[in-house]
């Protein structure tokens, strides 16, 4: 499955990045293993609550050394990134 499939439908308008820079940095982060956690977001806010936010569209990402997550919040769904 592509990075932009696991993205799903992308506001043009309201978002943290361009879809092609949000797929960009995905597969950076993932080559480069840039140990974090990383939120990509479109669409509006739905659910404000303190630090916490979750827009129309809400995937984050979670580089380990060991294994690389996208999780795609709003559809509850995980994936492990392989190179």
């Amino acid at each position: 499955m592509r990075i932009n499939q696991l993205l799903g439908k992308w506001n043009p308008g309201l978002h943290s990045m361009k879809i092609s820079d949000a797929v960009e940095d995905i597969i950076e982060k993932t080559r480069n293993r840039q140990i974090g956690e990383y939120t990509y977001h479109c669409g509006r806010v739905i659910k404000q609550d303190g630090e916490n936010t979750l827009w129309e569209n809400t995937c984050k990402l979670y580089v380990r050394d060991e294994e690389v997550v996208f999780h795609n919040v709003n559809r509850g769904k995980y994936y492990i990134l392989a190179e």
